[in-house]
């Protein structure tokens, strides 16, 4: 899944990679090099100390064997890791490390897990559960593996997503902090960090930042010719021949040009042509077939209830298929905003590949180009599929607004393009008039009816007959169940039910529905509202699952099928939540930014489903050793 904060990568790509095996060989490394700085002092130990040095003896076993002091060389380890990582909490916590009793507790922590009430009696108190604290703990690894001379090499991948941060300015700059000293320690210790994204990420990073990343490569499009070479290096990678087939010069350097030069659209189109075609020869006709395919996510109909949803929920009164003219001409449009005394235009398309398939959309164009006259009408095209770079700037100068259709963010990315064109046309002199006035009150009172409408079907659902008969029928199970333990954690794993209440407490400092009954909420800020609620309800439902299962039995195979459900609903709720509707709901319900951290929330619960299952599979696993 992807991941867009540091705090997310480290949890969900960079710890799932770092051996914890290698984790431990690494401080034992040091351990090992402590005890032989001891005993290099006397003749009698020197050859155990050489042994030491040279890797050849496991160092707590010698040190056992030999009858030496464990807890001295235990206190010199925790100074030495706390003088290498320049933090106490991560010094105590390594050197704990290689203790049998603490390992998994300690590796737990290091995952983003509250510490263990062992490790915050011995000084560990922090969690690893902010983008800083990651980033602080991508360091001290990498000073852990360069105090030992080991390469290290770390890659961030789509960094224009990871630096795209909404948060405090306060808190914003702690992470741009964290991230700069993380680049003087990669730097010191001869680390390979790689940084891959967009060019704008470098924009949003400080100057004394950007001036610690020594080489910046910033690649060329992609041309005909680098085309060829990627299919004839792949051929010869797969078949060990140096070979086109099947595809053509012409069709590679069309590859080239379709993609824009984008490396990744690039691969992608050959990997669907190759295999549509099948074995035969791979045509233009082939390409733009598989471009159709891969790009045109969403049939007519879905794009068109998906522009209807958007164009009702604002309040505005709109007409279908119908011709607009304009001085000589006339037009057929697929949607009709009238405002004043023009409108705004919304016109559907296909995939843009062809020449032909621009010269068509720039003839049907209804606005004059731009730096012409304004007119009163404002255009927008739809794109539902593969918009061609090569396209792109004929079609920008016929259209005011063009939109390509995003699986996720279409909805709000219209939504954006129709009040930015909207709210033109209202402030041309011409428009203002009694007959816009009269428009602006009819779009308020839709708004108003639609909204009640959907306030009244959700109380009828709350509050009907059958639902509070389910209502009362679901507390008294909930009661029994009390009654009979079923609701109590499990007494062998309180630390599964400890996950959930962390999750539950991070939805408390978001508005309840009760909060906000009395408000009069827009859709961004209902939709919103709900999601977090039916959410909610989800994972209180996992957890009266889960903990019902622990209670009675350790089989994982009904464990896995929750934990699978639980992650395909965090899924879906992460895709749906829309940043506009959390910014509305926050200004309704005055609480602060800072207390409605959106990102630890996804965090969590992207990760949720993880932790109670390897939490549990562990303690099944260890069982099973002591059977």
């Amino acid at each position: 899944m992807p991941a867009d904060s540091f705090l997310a990568l480290y949890r969900e790509r960079f710890i799932p990679r770092l051996s914890r095996g290698e984790v431990r060989r690494t401080i034992e490394d040091y351990y090992a090099d402590i005890v032989a700085e001891d005993l290099e002092d006397s003749d009698l130990t020197r050859p155990l100390a050489h042994e030491l040095r040279a890797r050849a003896v496991e160092p707590l076993a010698l040190v056992r064997r030999v009858g030496l002091m464990e807890t001295k060389y235990q206190e010199l380890l925790t100074g030495r890791l706390r003088e290498i990582t320049e933090d106490p909490s991560f010094g105590v916590a390594l050197a704990l490390f290689l203790r049998p009793e603490f390992e998994a507790a300690v590796w737990e922590w290091l995952c983003g897990n509250p510490a263990d009430s062992a490790l915050v009696e011995r000084g560990v108190v922090s969690t690893l559960d902010t983008d800083a604290n990651a980033l602080q703990a991508m360091g001290v690894i990498a000073l852990l593996y360069g105090g030992q001379r080991r390469r290290f090499v770390v890659v961030f991948d789509e960094m224009e997503k990871i630096l795209r941060d909404n948060s405090p300015a306060e808190q914003a700059e702690g992470v741009l902090a964290a991230f700069k000293r993380m680049l003087e320690i990669f730097s010191k210790t001869g680390a390979l960090l790689i940084l891959c994204g967009l060019p704008d990420f470098l924009e949003a990073l400080p100057d004394d930042s950007r001036q610690r990343i020594s080489v910046i490569i910033k690649p060329d499009r992609l041309r005909a010719e680098d085309a060829v070479r990627f299919i004839q290096d792949f051929n010869e990678l797969s078949t060990g021949e140096r070979t086109l087939k099947p595809f053509s010069t012409d069709v590679a350097a069309y590859l080239a040009d379709l993609s824009g030069g984008n490396a990744r659209r690039l691969v992608r189109l050959c990997f669907y042509a190759y295999a549509d075609a099948a074995g035969k020869t791979v045509t233009r006709a082939i390409v733009r077939e598989v471009a159709r395919e891969q790009f045109e996510l969403v049939s007519q109909d879905d794009l068109r209830g998906d522009i209807v949803r958007v164009l009702n929920r604002n309040g505005w009164r709109f007409e279908t298929n119908i011709t607009v003219t304009t001085g000589k001409s006339k037009r057929k449009v697929d949607y009709w905003i009238p405002v004043g005394d023009g409108g705004c235009a919304i016109l559907l398309t296909q995939s843009v590949l062809q020449k032909a398939d621009a010269t068509n959309l720039a003839a049907i164009s209804l606005g004059s180009e731009k730096g012409q006259a304004p007119s009163p009408i404002k255009t927008l095209l739809v794109v539902n599929g593969y918009l061609s770079e090569e396209f792109r700037p004929v079609l920008e100068r016929q259209f005011d607004t063009i939109v390509a259709h995003s699986p996720r963010t279409f909805g709000d990315d219209l939504d954006a393009a129709l009040q930015g064109a909207v709210a033109r046309l209202e402030k041309d002199a011409s428009a203002v008039s009694f007959d816009t006035l009269s428009a602006k009150l009819d779009q308020s009172v839709r708004q108003n009816r639609l909204l009640l409408n959907r306030v009244d079907h959700l109380a009828e659902r709350l509050l009907g007959q059958d639902a509070l008969q389910l209502a009362v029928e679901r507390g008294l199970t909930s009661v029994f169940s009390a009654l009979a333990g079923g609701r109590a954690p499990s007494s062998r794993f309180p630390e599964v039910d400890r996950f959930f209440v962390e999750v539950i407490r991070q939805f408390d400092t978001f508005p309840r529905f009760q909060e906000l009954a009395r408000h009069t909420l827009d859709d961004h800020q209902l939709r919103t509202l709900l999601l977090l609620e039916g959410m909610r309800a989800a994972v209180e439902s996992f957890r009266e699952a889960a903990m019902n299962l622990l209670a009675a039995d350790i089989d994982a195979t009904p464990l896995v099928e929750l934990c699978r459900q639980h992650d395909q609903v965090a899924q879906q709720f992460r895709l749906l939540l829309s940043p506009r509707g959390l910014d509305d709901l926050q200004g309704v319900s005055g609480r602060s930014s800072k207390h409605l951290d959106v990102d630890r929330l996804l965090d969590s619960l992207m990760i949720l489903a993880r932790r109670v299952y390897d939490t549990v599979e562990e303690a099944r696993h260890m069982q099973d050793h002591l059977r």
